[in-house]
Parts: structure tokens; C-alpha cells; sequence
């Protein structure tokens, strides 16, 4: 469905940039490394 594929990725790409906000902020790591995180990483947490 087109509609739900559109959905999904808006969603996640809100969760991408609300994690990389949240990383830029309070991570310890560098902020290049916290962008070039897998957001396969994400999908997996989410599922």
C-alpha cells in the first residue's frame, strides 16, 4: 500500500532525525559518527 510506505517512511525518518538530535546532544560520540549511524539500527529497535 502506497499510502502505509509513505507512512512508514515519514515516521522513521522523524525517529532518524529525533535520534540523531537526541545523539548530537547527549552522546559521548562524535557527531559525524552519530550521523552515519545504520538506520537499519533503528528499524530493528523499533520492530
Amino acid at each position: 500500500d502506497l499510502l502505509q510506505k509513505y507512512f512508514f517512511d515519514t515516521v522513521s525518518l522523524a525517529v532518524g532525525h529525533a535520534t540523531r538530535t537526541i545523539l548530537l546532544h547527549y552522546s559521548p560520540f562524535p557527531i559525524p559518527y552519530s550521523r552515519q549511524l545504520p538506520r537499519s539500527l533503528f528499524f530493528e529497535g523499533l520492530i
